[in-house]
């Protein structure tokens, strides 16, 4: 090894692109009036070397370079950064890095629709992040073409295959959560998806590749049921049947979670469908109410047998350290936060809380004679302690004990929260939508800042992750 003196070469752009770099500082003109971030001329250095063969002895033949793949390779690479690791969006990026886009008509090279939707997306995503307009007008202009194509795919079902096209719609959804093209859009995605399982129900053949596409979509088609206060596809029993023989086996016990939440999704449809039908002070209303509570009360005893047989694992296990005391955390409902074996049992964990509190919800909501059921509906932790509430007496119609207990579960997953950010921080991505769900249902139950819980929560999201405190809000504003 050798140490030797570098010379200024230029800005890292300039080479990539093959142009001689204008040595302008604090940034290149040339790649400055293109619209490109620059990381400016290298001044002088010393860099460690080896003695490596004469350049004499290389294939003088150098493979081609095409600009605009590199230009969107660019793109591509920055958001990567940001996606789920072995998530939708993470496989939907490979091999098109250096897929170019067409500068006339804004398609792919590729003439694939998943390629289209996945350089939108990062062509608008790198804009906006970095304030380049012209970039981000780009990425609108790739992002309309998408649309386009997709509307003439399902319109004309050769096309494309179904499962290029479940992909692109999957993909259009991910990525308004982390950039909006407009509002409500995500959820119109995710509804999408939901209808492009319909025509393949009761359809025999799944395969490989099409039933990893179901299992990805499995948290969109939930969520957005939910939202909408529409039922899940998901609850009837076929797709019942047909996600628990696709699931892997390590991931059983987190889909029966999810059918759970499909079920839920149809009690909801069902309160909203009374009140729509002005049943309030009918024999048939009470008989509804009473029909819902009960059904609600089922899925509670099934999620109760979830946690003791999760508990049984000591993989599961947890314990609390003491949270250190501050100016911040004096007005806490708490004074201790979770420490897991790992993020998966830290993940499960908040997963398992908030559906707890979607089906405490449907509960509460019965015990009154209004069945909005609001999913957003704020929960007061102020004076709420951290002792633990258990099941016993919630069948008893004890309307106190149900509220508690949806507090309990607010807290469960604000005080995990910490551990969960610090293991996604040492590893570098995340590898669940999950948690942000349970973010985004926590931030609502709060009233986000307005609470000491919410206040504690974002600061601790602006330290630790900075991107997730971004679209946090956002997401909480869309359940």
């Amino acid at each position: 090894m050798v140490n030797v003196a570098g010379r200024s070469k230029g800005c890292s752009t300039c080479r990539r692109r093959r142009v001689k770099c204008d040595e302008s500082r604090p940034i290149c003109t040339r790649c400055q009036n293109c619209g490109l971030v620059c990381d400016g001329p290298k001044d002088r250095t010393f860099i460690k070397s080896t003695i490596v063969k004469s350049r004499r002895t290389l294939p003088k033949t150098l493979p081609p370079v095409f600009l605009k793949g590199n230009e969107f390779e660019t793109y591509v690479c920055y958001s990567l950064q940001y996606l789920t690791r072995g998530g939708l969006l993470e496989v939907s990026f490979r091999g098109i890095s250096s897929v170019g886009v067409s500068g006339t008509d804004m398609t792919v090279l590729s003439g694939r629709l998943s390629h289209q939707v996945v350089m939108s997306f990062a062509t608008i995503f790198f804009g906006t992040r970095h304030k380049q307009a012209s970039i981000t007008k780009r990425g609108y202009a790739i992002h309309g073409v998408a649309l386009s194509k997709i509307n003439q795919a399902i319109s004309d079902r050769t096309y494309c295959t179904h499962e290029e096209l479940l992909l692109s719609v999957l993909t259009l959804a991910v990525s308004e959560t982390l950039v909006s093209t407009g509002p409500g859009n995500n959820i119109k995605h995710m509804r999408a998806v939901e209808a492009l399982f319909w025509p393949y129900e009761n359809d025999i053949q799944i395969s490989a590749s099409l039933s990893q596409l179901y299992l990805a979509a499995q948290h969109m088609v939930i969520f957005s049921a939910l939202h909408t206060r529409e039922p899940s596809i998901l609850a009837k029993p076929y797709w019942k049947r047909l996600f628990r023989s696709i699931c892997p086996k390590h991931q059983l016990h987190q889909h029966d979670v999810f059918e759970i939440l499909a079920d839920c999704s149809v009690l909801i449809a069902n309160g909203e469908k009374l009140l729509t039908h002005g049943q309030l002070h009918t024999g048939t209303h009470s008989y509804q109410r009473r029909l819902i509570r009960q059904e609600a009360l089922d899925l509670l005893a099934h999620i109760r047998l979830w946690r003791e047989r999760w508990d049984c694992d000591e993989r599961n296990s947890y314990f609390e350290t003491t949270l250190p005391t501050s100016s911040k955390t004096d007005a806490l409902p708490f004074r201790t936060i979770s420490i897991f074996h790992d993020e998966y049992a830290a993940r499960m964990f908040m997963f398992y809380n908030t559906t707890l509190i979607y089906v405490l919800q449907i509960l509460q909501s019965v015990e009154f004679e209004n069945l909005s059921i609001q999913p957003h509906h704020n929960v007061n932790l102020q004076h709420f302690s951290q002792d633990s509430v258990r099941f016993e007496g919630i069948s008893d119609g004890n309307a106190q004990q149900e509220f508690s207990a949806q507090m309990q579960a607010v807290l469960n997953i604000s005080r995990t929260i910490p551990y969960y950010l610090d293991q996604i921080s040492l590893t570098g991505y995340e590898t669940s939508p999950l948690p942000h769900w349970a973010l985004a249902t926590v931030w609502s139950k709060l009233r986000g800042s307005e609470s000491a819980t919410g206040r504690w929560l974002m600061e601790l999201l602006l330290e630790k992750n900075p991107g997730l405190a971004r679209v946090m809000p956002a997401l909480a504003s869309r359940w």
